[in-house]
Order: C-alpha cells, then sequence, then structure tokens
C-alpha cells in the first residue's frame, strides 16, 4: 500500500507523456515512451552504447573527484577566513547564475572537447560544494548548541582530536553529505548536457 502513491505518479507521467508524444505528432518533437523503450533496446545491444556510457561515467567520476577535493578545500577556506569568502563570493555567485549551456559554448573554443564534460562539471558544482562545507563551519561556529557543547568539552577537558570527532564532525558530516549528493547529481546533469 506504501508504494501505491509512487506506481500512480509513474503511471500518471507516462500517460501524459504518450499523450504529448501524441499530440506533438512529430517524434523529432518528442517521442513516446513505447519508442524510447523500443530504442533503448535496439541501443543496449550495441558496443558503441556501452563504451558511451563507460565514458561518460569516467567523466563524471573525474569532475565529481576534482569538485570533491577542490571545493572542500575552498569551502574550509572559505569558513575560516572572512577574507577569502568574500574574495570568491563574486566568482562563485557569476558561476552559480551562468547557464550551463552558455558556459559549454565558451569552453568549446577554448578546449579540447573531450576535456569540455569534465571541466564544466567542475566549474558548475564547485561553488555548490564549497558553499556547503563552508555553511558547515560557518554553523559550527555560530550554533549556540555548538558552543555548550565546546564549553562541555572544555570542562571534561577534551583533546583537540576528541573534540573534532565528536563534536565538530558529527555537526559538519550532514553539510558535507549535502554538498556531496547535491554535487554528483549535478555532475551527471552537467556532462549529459
Amino acid at each position: 500500500m506504501k508504494k501505491l502513491p509512487y506506481l500512480l505518479s509513474i503511471i500518471t507521467f507516462l500517460f501524459i507523456w504518450q499523450l504529448a508524444a501524441l499530440y506533438a505528432d512529430s517524434s523529432l518533437i518528442i517521442c513516446g515512451p513505447v519508442e524510447v523503450v523500443s530504442t533503448l533496446f535496439n541501443l543496449v545491444q550495441t558496443k558503441g552504447f556501452w563504451l558511451n556510457i563507460l565514458f561518460t561515467f569516467v567523466r563524471v567520476m573525474a569532475g565529481f573527484s576534482i569538485t570533491l577535493i577542490t571545493g572542500t578545500i575552498l569551502g574550509f577556506v572559505r569558513g575560516k577566513s572572512f577574507f577569502w569568502d568574500r574574495f570568491l563570493d563574486f566568482p562563485f555567485s557569476l558561476l552559480k547564475t551562468t547557464p550551463v549551456a552558455a558556459l559549454i559554448l565558451i569552453l568549446i573554443f577554448a578546449f579540447n572537447s573531450n576535456l569540455i564534460p569534465v571541466i564544466s562539471s567542475v566549474l558548475m558544482c564547485l561553488p555548490v560544494m564549497s558553499e556547503c562545507v563552508k555553511n558547515g563551519i560557518i554553523w559550527d561556529k555560530d550554533n549556540l548548541n555548538q558552543k555548550k557543547l565546546y564549553e562541555m568539552a572544555e570542562i571534561f577537558r577534551f583533546s583537540k582530536i576528541q573534540k573534532f570527532i565528536h563534536i565538530f564532525f558529527p555537526a559538519f558530516r550532514s553539510f558535507f553529505n549535502t554538498g556531496i549528493c547535491s554535487t554528483f547529481g549535478m555532475c551527471w546533469k552537467v556532462v549529459a548536457a
């Protein structure tokens, strides 16, 4: 019974999709679900399809790895330094507001086409990862409950490592996980674009 809403949602979406395809009456504008499944079934049987999937996966993982490492470092720098936070705020705001298609067109003129998916995914996802890490650090510094936990840790003479493991890391982890989930999804979208 719990899965019924999901099932109804999928059936409704497929029905609307099929109606839109019938209304468009052109597979160049929109293909119906039956045509898509049939074409996918034919493509799955070719070697080129699986090679494209592999190369896409490699590009996504490369972009995501670079974003994860660089975004985490820049996020820590932004969270700890007011100057660097303000310094990086403008370029990151610019990247956040730039449409993916525009960025890709600019990169086509500057780089080899094999590098464009990785570079564009890093540029589009870096501000998001950096912001999540920065927010985790700022929240740790500004949150009243966190301050009380640090005071308690002082009373019980926690070492810096114990404070990090038991207070900072559990609070920071939720922000970091949000950054990971957001950037991983964005990397797939940008590389596909």
